[in-house]
């Protein structure tokens, strides 16, 4: 049996659409309206599939990062996944619900492919 995949993408680069789904000139927080329906819509129902609050700590991991493909990890949250997902810069995270797992691929100058997979998984760290 296919698992169904819920996906979500969220940019550091933000289109504004008016109420016609049309490009419009003005916005307004449209960044911290999409990390909130990110929250809410994705997030939230991973969280509840792994029985973790938004103060869990987790660490994250990925095997590619960069323009040099090396791998690497941090310890975070959930309220703060975003922050330590996103660069200094332009980029675009796309995330994948199967469920059960949630996994994130950054898009970036340097990551103009893609990274590795984000991981992410039950802690007893957390990073200041």
């Amino acid at each position: 049996m296919k698992k169904e995949i819920t996906e979500w993408k969220l940019t550091s680069q933000c289109v504004c659409i008016d109420d016609n789904d049309e490009p419009s000139e003005s916005c307004y927080d449209c960044y911290v309206d999409e990390l909130d329906l990110f929250k809410s819509e994705m997030l939230m129902p991973y969280l509840a599939v792994k029985g973790w609050e938004m103060d869990t700590p987790i660490k994250v991991t990925n095997s590619r990062l960069g323009w040099r493909g090396v791998s690497g990890y941090a310890y975070t949250t959930p309220e703060k996944l975003i922050e330590k997902l996103a660069l200094d810069g332009e980029w675009t995270l796309r995330f994948e619900f199967d469920g059960h797992d949630l996994t994130a691929i950054r898009y970036s100058h340097d990551e103009p492919m893609g990274t590795g997979k984000f991981e992410f998984e039950l802690s007893d760290e957390i990073d200041d």
